[in-house]
């Protein structure tokens, strides 16, 4: 033993390594691995558990219904938290891509964190598919460009304020003063281009426009500036835990505007369950809300079953109503559990092209992906606007556009 010579010590080292190196490869080989980097902590925290229960739920429902396999691999769900944070997001990225070897990347929610997960996606050189569904800032839509293995299942920006102007042009005419105010973060710098080109396109007259700090522990002075433009329309372009505060603020603030314009943040549990009474008259947009009623798939029924019988058997699992990344990230994962299925292989340029050809009846419509202004993988683009409205002794989504699909009109806020 004590012979051993140190050459020989080196041989034995490097055939370990390599025998290690091989048998992870050859486990890969027979899993499906997706990756999750989501916010699980944080200000977008909302999100990222939506987007988590979504991706679980369609895996159960997956090896309830096929088996605990897809093309003969075991499916892999691998979840990092970003943390709501974008150098976390980063990091998180080029673990999953890097060190975890994932096939499919799911996530994120918000759209700051989809800006900083770009970069690190973008920059591997076989950077595996990646499907979001969330995150609406144009920034990310600009950064990916006309990447093929880039797949997106929720509406960008601009797609928000065609329907939201072409609703309130519907509702009361053209004219009307508007007030905006806007965020400094991705959100608020992306959304406000296009509300401004939707708002004046529709013939609305804007008077005022603020810019206000993301966690800001007070809107109150932006308020009274808004109240000088004397607005009949609010327009706020903000999420989560500002857009709460910003409708407390307005509330008591009594500034008496007869329209209060949300765009995702009126969906929310947090928002309508941190505001009570004063969610009333808030109106929001989604391409997703209950009770549409819509048919289940003729190919695919059980993964894809009618939207009556999706949200009852989800209120039986969860005790609650389904929310909007709740379903857009179940469907994704459908979606890729789909395209892996019929290309009988992992590796992106199958998926991708699988994913390019599937077209479903799902809950949100039909999941055909086409390009958008920029991108070539868009699904689901189309919202639909509502106003959450005092219903005996709750608030419900009434939808008031498109006619279609109205379930009711837009109504003023009632003065104070």
């Amino acid at each position: 033993m004590g012979n051993i010579r140190a050459s020989d010590l080196r041989r034995g080292a490097i055939g370990l390594v390599m025998g290690l190196i091989l048998s992870t490869a050859a486990h890969a080989q027979q899993e499906v691995r997706i990756g999750l980097p989501v916010e699980l902590s944080g200000r977008f925290v909302a999100f990222g558990a939506q987007i988590k229960r979504g991706v679980e739920t369609a895996v159960e429902i997956w090896k309830h219904t096929r088996g605990d396999k897809v093309a003969g691999r075991d499916i892999v769900v691998i979840e990092h938290d970003t943390q709501s944070n974008n150098s976390t997001t980063v990091s998180v990225m080029n673990q999953l891509i890097n060190s975890d070897k994932v096939d499919i990347l799911i996530g994120p929610g918000g759209s700051d964190s989809g800006a900083a997960a770009v970069p690190s996606w973008k920059q591997a050189a076989t950077h595996p598919v990646w499907i979001v569904p969330g995150v609406s800032t144009t920034v990310v839509e600009k950064q990916v460009g006309k990447d093929p293995y880039f797949f997106h299942t929720f509406p960008w920006t601009y797609q928000y304020h065609e329907t939201i102007v072409a609703g309130l042009k519907q509702a009361l005419g053209t004219g009307k003063k508007v007030a905006i105010i806007y965020s400094d973060g991705a959100y608020g710098r992306a959304h406000i281009e296009y509300a401004r080109q939707y708002l004046k396109d529709g013939g609305f007259q804007i008077v005022d426009e603020e810019l206000i700090r993301e966690g800001a522990p007070d809107f109150l002075p932006t308020l009274l500036k808004v109240r000088s433009a004397h607005p009949e329309i609010l327009y706020t372009l903000v999420q989560t835990n500002d857009a709460i505060l910003l409708a407390k603020q307005i509330y008591s603030a009594k500034l008496n505007i007869p329209y209060l314009i949300g765009t995702f943040q009126a969906t929310l549990p947090e928002f309508k369950n941190s505001l009570g009474a004063v969610q009333n008259c808030w109106t929001g947009v989604n391409s997703y809300i209950m009770n549409l009623h819509t048919k289940a798939d003729q190919a695919e029924p059980k993964l894809f079953p009618a939207g009556d019988e999706w949200e009852a058997a989800w209120r039986t699992k969860y005790h609650k109503e389904p929310e909007y990344m709740e379903v857009g990230a179940y469907i994704s994962t459908m979606l890729a559990l789909l395209a892996v299925e019929h290309s009988n292989a992992v590796d992106r340029d199958h998926v991708a092209t699988a994913l390019a050809a599937q077209s479903y009846q799902t809950i949100m419509g039909n999941s055909r992906f086409g390009p958008s202004e920029i991108a070539l993988h868009q699904a689901f683009g189309k919202v639909i606007d509502f106003q959450l409205q005092k219903q005996g002794d709750g608030y419900d989504n009434v939808i008031f556009y498109p006619p279609e699909r109205a379930g009711g009109k837009l109504v003023a806020c009632p003065a104070q």
